[in-house]
């Protein structure tokens, strides 16, 4: 579990919101045919906007709080995004479950 540090977010229509100072971030919650997930919209300044997709709620708000509010540009974000994929840092509802002896 974690802390939502940012005291500035706003719900919505059942999304979160956050204006950053250099981005504006929306987070929907969305449904396939087999999971739920989070969807994740960013806008820069040089009016760029990215769209990440998180399988918990946690992952996206984490991901705003400690990446995006650090980042100067979304070529960073989308590289730290990749990078963090990449290493497997977001949870997945497809991975498997330890069982608990």
């Amino acid at each position: 579990m974690s802390r939502i540090e940012l005291n500035h977010w706003y719900i919505k229509d059942n999304e979160l919101s956050i204006s950053l100072i250099k981005f504006y971030t929306k987070i929907k919650i969305l449904k396939n045919d087999q999971t739920i997930y989070y969807q994740l919209y960013v806008k820069g300044n040089e009016d760029k906007e990215l769209t990440f997709n998180f399988y918990t709620i946690e992952d996206a708000i984490l991901f705003t709080e400690q990446v995006i509010a650090k980042s100067h540009d979304t070529d960073e974000i989308l590289g730290k995004y990749i990078s963090m994929f990449e290493n497997e840092k977001f949870k997945s509802p497809y991975s498997k479950k330890k069982k608990m002896v």
